[in-house]
């Protein structure tokens, strides 16, 4: 997962074998699950993450990582974080189905 500039979540399946169907519903589920993530959760899961990687006991909150990070002026408001999602699949190659499920999402979905 990672934030951009303005809160959008983004959201990286990283494949080796050759996709097929079963790894973009696996972002889909992902989808579903951190999507519904206020700023709250999100805060606690960066938390978790911050001790997982340095054992520290302090960790930053994620409005403040985020402004830092990005040289903002101001924290970005909690409802900003993750009002929209964009979902990155990687894979070693692609079949028929997969990607006409791809180009379906493309198409059809929120701007």
């Amino acid at each position: 997962m990672a934030l951009d500039r303005s809160g959008t979540l983004f959201l990286f399946e990283l494949k080796r074998t050759k996709g097929v169907e079963a790894n973009l519903l696996q972002v889909l589920r992902y989808a579903q699950k951190f999507g519904r993530y206020e700023y709250e959760r999100l805060d606690n899961y960066f938390a978790s993450y911050q001790h997982r990687r340095s054992q520290s006991e302090a960790a930053i909150p994620l409005k403040e990582a985020h402004k830092e990070y990005f040289s903002l002026d101001d924290h970005l408001p909690d409802h900003d974080f993750n009002r929209q999602q964009r979902f990155i699949v990687v894979t070693n190659g692609i079949d028929r189905a997969t990607y006409e499920a791809v180009q379906y999402w493309k198409k059809h979905a929120c701007q």
